[in-house]
């Protein structure tokens, strides 16, 4: 016999036995070779495999069809798996005769169903059984999550360098307290209490001559760090080019290190950042007798700065001295020069 196609079989446990024709039994070997013509045919209709079924086996055409269409719709299911139930159509009909003869009853017998067991090997267990005779159950295809994230982690803020409010300190000379070292006059920045940008105290400076303090922070090749200044009657101070108020971060202590970033606030108005040229270069300007926020951001990758005031626009990345060996930045200082005349500068909230 020329076979060329057969769609899988499946078993449907409520089907009932037609009345019996006596139709040669088939063995395994047919069986199986049957299911796997079948399965190898999804796409052909069911009708096309009936009266090649109806042929080896005591069933229905239209038990026959549903079937074949049951086994189409699990081609992935092994064709051994159907085996057992396409055989239970084709036994030998005079032995169901004589059974049925011996013990009556008014039951038709029903269609034994297929027990695939289960194992840990390779062999999956057959579909669910359709709820109909036309509608065949259809494997569930495994759920997906919707809009699925990626694993990867945002990225973090900058780790800041050095915090520090000044709040637990008592009045008087900041050096000495919390770990504030000296480099040049650094008994001028006195604690006391006065309109602070947040908190309780403020750092003050307001003497003649050049004052210089420091601390050290947290090494960090790729950081930032915040503080707030307030410049008090900026026009009464004596000129300096440079600028009368610093903020230096440096790699090593402030202003004895060669490899540092720094910002002067200058007598006229403006803020300015010192290059790697050796120069101050103007990039924002602030308000006298007002607390102003500046910020400082580095990175490694490129070993650079950038600046901002006020949380406006950031500078560009820029260079800073000594670059070229950076490693990390781990220090914080200021400097207030005042040559001559009056006035003062404020330091709070390092963040």
């Amino acid at each position: 016999m020329n076979m060329k196609k057969i769609l899988p079989v499946l078993v449907i446990p409520f089907f009932m036995l037609p009345s019996i024709s006596f139709a040669a039994a088939l063995t395994p070997q047919q069986s199986s070779s049957l299911i796997a013509v079948v399965q190898s045919s999804p796409g052909t209709p069911a009708s096309a495999f009936v009266s090649l079924i109806t042929a080896f086996s005591n069933i229905t055409t239209v038990q026959a069809a549903s079937l074949i269409t049951v086994i189409q719709a699990a081609p992935s299911v092994p064709a051994k798996a159907f085996v057992d139930l396409l055989t239970s159509f084709t036994i030998d009909a005079a032995t169901q005769v004589t059974s049925q003869a011996m013990t009556p009853t008014t039951q038709n017998p029903t269609v034994p169903a297929i027990a695939v067991q289960s194992t840990q090997s390779a062999t999956p267990a057959a579909p669910a059984t359709p709820s109909s005779s036309t509608t065949p159950a259809v494997p569930a295809t495994p759920a997906v999550p919707a809009n699925p994230q990626p694993t990867t982690q945002a990225p973090t803020s900058p780790t800041t360098l050095l915090q520090d409010s000044f709040d637990s300190y008592t009045d008087g000379t900041l050096l000495g307290q919390g770990g504030w070292q000296n480099y040049s006059s650094g008994q001028n920045f006195i604690v006391r209490s006065a309109t602070t940008s947040a908190g309780t105290v403020v750092v003050y400076n307001n003497s003649i001559g050049d004052s210089v303090i420091s601390k050290d922070g947290v090494y960090l090749p790729d950081g930032k760090q915040a503080v707030y200044i307030k410049t008090e009657n900026r026009l009464n101070w004596g000129a300096y080019g440079d600028g009368n108020a610093q903020v230096r971060i440096s790699q090593g202590k402030s202003f004895a290190s060669d490899i540092f970033a720094s910002v002067s606030f200058k007598k006229d108005g403006n803020v300015a950042y010192y290059d790697s040229s050796y120069m101050y270069q103007n990039f924002a300007t602030y308000n006298d007798n007002e607390w102003t926020l500046l910020e400082i951001q580095w990175r490694s990758s490129d070993k650079k700065v950038r600046y901002r005031v006020n949380e406006g626009v950031w500078t560009d990345w820029l260079m800073f001295k000594g670059a070229s060996a950076f490693t990390g930045f781990n220090n914080l200082g200021f400097d207030f020069y005042l040559p001559s005349g009056s006035g003062g500068v404020y330091y709070d909230n390092l963040h």
